[in-house]
């Protein structure tokens, strides 16, 4: 049996239709919460983006070519929060966890908009399958680890860190759409039942369905779609919070690499 798994396995159609609505939703509260960072961002002295954009294109390269830099090195490559011991290595651990989580997701997607247009595009099966899964559980333990460890810091309340409410949101919020990420995998395994690399390439996963090993399927699929909604709402809730809390630096961050002159 080749490895696969379905997208939206156990989840019916209705609960797709709304999951999609409520996704549109959080998308367009995110684009209001950055429109409002946008008009703050107007006041200031202009950028001259249009002008930068003007000549031939070695011109305009040349131009945009330290900002795109700056964020390679500064922003992907993190090198502006190495050289602080444990604090930039869970860090670091963080940052490729979520970020390789979101790729996933988004990769996961666009198969399932693929295979909607004709089966023959669908590529989420055999052997990249195999690598996608174990790269992802193990994306997922580095997150998972790095929210911890911010956790733990937090709650020593270093006189370095400010202490918003909505900091102990995201932090927490991270959390629990780490673990409850976790409990859909297993619980898909347990109603599922992969075998051979299909289910080995879920380490984690394949851990934690054991202890749904002795109920029946029905309650396993029950639990699974439950699980599902909840792990759902976590990150739909996250993405419509990331322009009200610290992780707008998520944008800022980069834009101002890329921009500042």
């Amino acid at each position: 049996m080749t490895p696969t798994r379905e997208t939206f396995g156990n989840i019916p159609a209705a609960s797709q239709w709304l999951f999609y609505a409520l996704s549109i939703l959080s998308m367009v509260v995110f684009a209001w919460g950055v429109w409002r960072r946008v008009k703050l961002w107007r006041v200031g002295q202009p950028v001259g983006i249009r002008e930068s954009l003007r000549g031939r294109w070695m011109e305009v390269w040349g131009r945009w070519k330290p900002g795109v830099k700056r964020v390679a090195v500064e922003g992907l490559g993190q090198e502006r929060v190495k050289g602080r011991g444990w604090t930039s290595a869970a860090h670091i651990g963080l940052f490729i966890g979520f970020m390789m989580l979101f790729l996933g997701t988004t990769l996961l997607e666009i198969d399932h908009l693929a295979g909607k247009i004709s089966e023959s595009w669908s590529f989420h099966h055999g052997n990249y399958y195999v690598v996608y899964e174990l790269v992802l559980d193990v994306a997922g333990l580095l997150f998972l680890v790095g929210c911890f460890f911010f956790l733990w810091r937090r709650l020593q309340r270093p006189s370095s860190l400010g202490h918003r409410l909505s900091d102990y949101w995201v932090i927490l919020s991270f959390i629990a759409i780490g673990v409850t990420g976790y409990l859909v995998e297993g619980l898909r395994i347990g109603w599922q039942k992969p075998t051979g690399l299909g289910a080995q390439c879920s380490p984690v996963g394949l851990w934690i369905s054991h202890a749904f090993s002795g109920w029946n399927e029905s309650s396993v699929r029950g639990w699974h779609w439950a699980v599902w909604w909840l792990h759902s709402l976590l990150v739909l809730g996250f993405i419509a919070s990331i322009p009200f809390t610290r992780l707008f630096h998520f944008i800022a961050g980069p834009l101002n690499l890329l921009l500042a002159k």
